[in-house]
């Protein structure tokens, strides 16, 4: 469920970026790593909430 709310909250920020977008991989991944950091920046458990978002994007 956290990985699913962490993946929303990166698309709430960088978009949801599709592959008709004409977006790399590398640069989506990169907006969104950005995102995902900018929203939890604040929170003590931000490092936890990083490590979910890259385990959900690394399949």
């Amino acid at each position: 469920m956290r990985m699913a709310l962490l993946h929303d909250a990166s698309e709430a920020r960088a978009g949801d970026i599709t592959p008709h977008d004409g977006v790399s991989r590398e640069e989506k991944l990169r907006r969104e790593r950005e995102a995902v950091s900018r929203v939890f920046s604040e929170r003590p458990c931000r490092a936890e909430y990083l490590a979910l978002w890259e385990e959900y994007e690394a399949a």
